[in-house]
């Protein structure tokens, strides 16, 4: 299985100062995010660590803010990201379906609060001016104070309560800053002046919402824009997002700079008070973000549940995407997550009607394990649970899925442009049919990599290759491509402007036989179900009256055996 790999595009770093934020663009930003339908992402928990960078304060004064003021804003905010009715955030945007919890578990699986507290009073330049966002300030170097509390970047957002920014104490400069792309170091997080993060009826704890759209690489809505001209590309221009209008800084919530600003929106600069909303494709990007770039922040992560001390998990369930075959070997992940090793436990695969048990030993905090069941038919709802007499937390212990059989072969490819990819483009087709199955190309210049893989019905296909330049790839370019994990011997050498090769995957042997194995019987019975219903051009139909119903199925059965000699 082969995953998209994410271009990396190594910039400058990059500063947008403000009244009240900076954007931090790191050396090597992950660029390349796809959005997605809000409609199809699950919900989104995200554990959170609050670093109270004090300078010797009691707890409840200065900077030194009590657990009850951020348990207060960090409620405020996942009201104002799930756009909870009758809250502050009940504006006319997207519910985000992302929360925050405080981190129940520390990097060591230990129990925590979610809020860690760090006296810097012995640290001359932190008292005198606080931490600095960029070279230009007065301050403690960012990622030095960083360092000193920071969490597993990968498992936590780290949130850095501090009590100045480059000598601002709340005034008129910057009130907060976060990067806007993963830096996959201990500069990621958020960092917000002490007494942003207390909700008051002037201080309704906008600015945090604020950074956490930046954190989860979200710009300002007037970024890149310096007129209220519409972008010819709105996924390229401005904040990158189509439905946030064209804009330069709003300040004030009646007065707009431009007819069409949303004021409402979190990522302007409008007061605190018009501010509710973000919109569905601000929303979309973030679930970008999370599924590529901070993965691991949601998935499988159990920072937010209290730890016990016999505790195991399903992490993960593993089988061939996209779904081509309707026998497949299923890989069930299961990870220590209490402090004490638990002697036994028994995971249980239920899939079309039949269950199937592994037992696992001796499942140790922090270790990873493996149950394997090959051969499995999936269609259709499956299940997976972990059963243990010690486990003294079912919260973790099951899974659930469906997935929807696609008949044909599982066609991979990794495809690397040369220097030039913007002359290279290439396309996937049937035989005799003129409508590209798949394709891809006209990228921007230098060399380009991509995967992909999809399922193609039984037939012969033509894959080709245009060049602009009418000189091949030869500067890197390079092809490698498997028809079910069999390696296709594809030479992309020489120079030409059209490049042709021919693949078949597996054909019938006779009718009725859709798996190509021969003979008519279980697993072709399985590829007529999934077309039950089918009015028209179906890829089954036994009995060829342009229906598939079940007089074909009854067809079928009066079939099955070897397919007859010709």
């Amino acid at each position: 299985m082969r995953r998209l790999i994410v271009a990396m595009l190594l910039l400058l770093p990059y500063l947008v100062d403000s009244q009240e934020c900076k954007v931090l663009y790191p050396e090597v930003r992950t660029m390349g995010f796809s959005d997605r339908d809000l409609g199809s992402e699950e919900e989104k928990t995200l554990p959170i660590v609050f670093h109270i960078m004090h300078t010797g304060q009691a707890i409840g004064e200065g900077a030194n803010i009590t657990d009850e003021q951020i348990i207060e804003t960090l409620s405020e905010a996942n009201k104002m990201f799930r756009k909870e009715p009758g809250s502050v955030g009940d504006g006319e945007g997207a519910d985000t379906k992302i929360d925050f919890c405080l981190a129940q578990r520390d990097p060591d699986g230990n129990p925590t609060t979610g809020v860690t507290r760090h006296d810097l009073s012995n640290i001359p330049v932190y008292v005198e001016y606080g931490v600095a966002s960029s070279s230009l300030q007065d301050g403690m170097n960012d990622e030095a104070m960083k360092e000193i509390a920071c969490w597993d970047v990968d498992n936590y957002v780290n949130v850095y309560i501090v009590t100045e920014i480059g000598g601002n104490n709340g005034g008129g400069g910057i009130q907060g800053y976060a990067y806007l792309s993963p830096t996959n170091d201990c500069r990621d997080g958020v960092v917000m002046l002490s007494n942003k993060m207390v909700v008051s009826p002037f201080n309704l704890g906008k600015t945090f919402v604020h950074e956490l759209g930046h954190y989860l690489t979200i710009d300002h809505t007037f970024a890149n824009t310096f007129s209220c001209t519409q972008e010819s590309n709105c996924e390229t221009q401005g904040d990158k997002i189509c439905d946030t209008p064209p804009t330069t800084t709003n300040n004030f919530c009646s007065f707009p700079d431009c007819p069409d600003a949303i004021v409402e929106n979190y990522m302007d600069y409008t007061g605190e008070s018009c501010r509710n909303m973000f919109t569905q494709g601000q929303a979309e990007r973030m679930h970008a973000c999370l599924n590529e770039g901070r993965y691991d922040l949601w998935n499988n992560n159990f920072s937010c549940v209290p730890p016990v001390d016999y505790d195991a998990a399903v992490a993960n369930v593993d089988y061939n995407t996209p779904f081509c075959l309707p026998e497949q070997d299923v890989t069930v992940t299961v990870v220590g997550v209490g402090p004490v090793t638990i002697p036994a436990a028994t995971v249980t695969l239920t899939a079309s009607g039949t269950s199937y048990d592994y037992m696992l030993h001796d499942i140790a905090y922090g270790q990873s394990y493996e149950a394997s069941f090959e051969g499995v038919t999936l269609q259709g709802d499956f299940s997976v649970s972990l059963s243990s007499g010690n486990d003294e937390y079912a919260g973790n212990d099951t899974a659930y899925g469906s997935v929807v059989y696609e008949p044909g072969a599982l066609w991979e490819m990794d495809f690397t442009s040369d220097f030039f990819a913007a002359e290279t483009e290439w396309a996937m087709f049937l035989q005799g049919n003129k409508t590209p199955v798949i394709e891809d190309g006209n990228w921007s210049s230098g060399i380009t990599t991509r995967s992909y893989e999809t399922c193609l019905p039984s037939g012969c296909y033509n894959f080709i290759i245009y060049d602009l330049g009418e000189d091949g790839i030869p500067y890197g370019g390079e092809v490698s491509m498997w028809v079910n994990g069999e390696p296709l011997d594809v030479d992309v050498s020489g120079e030409w402007s059209q490049f042709v090769f021919e693949l078949c995957t597996f054909l019938p042997q006779c009718n009725m036989d859709y798996d190509g194995d021969g003979y008519i019987g279980t697993q072709d019975v399985l590829v007529l179900l999934t077309d039950l219903g089918c009015d028209g051009s179906c890829y089954t139909d036994p009995n060829e009256d342009q229906v598939v119903n079940i007089h074909d199925l009854l067809f079928m059965l009066e079939s099955v055996g070897p397919c007859p000699e010709e």
